[in-house]
């Protein structure tokens, strides 16, 4: 079906940019994706939700989005006059 084969692609998709070992090998794994929808982290069913270690990583992504954005913004600004 067609479900079918977009999951597929999408775990193919996940094991090219983060190898092998990313691929589930049972449910409930955990993806980071990164703003240009690349996946940038994987953690498996044994990582619980509230992990710390899962938990620092959406942090970091989370402040890097927002560094990011802020530099961003940065950059449109009109330089200050003297």
């Amino acid at each position: 079906t067609k479900c079918s084969s977009e999951i597929f692609h999408f775990f193919k998709y996940i094991e090219k940019n983060l190898g092998s070992r990313s691929s589930p090998k049972w449910n409930f794994y955990k993806y980071i994706i990164d703003k240009n929808g690349i996946p940038v982290n994987v953690f498996s069913s044994m990582t619980k939700p509230e992990s710390s270690k899962l938990i620092d990583a959406l942090e970091l992504d989370y402040l890097d989005k927002l560094i990011s954005s802020h530099v961003e913004v940065e950059l449109l600004l009109p330089p200050l006059s003297p």
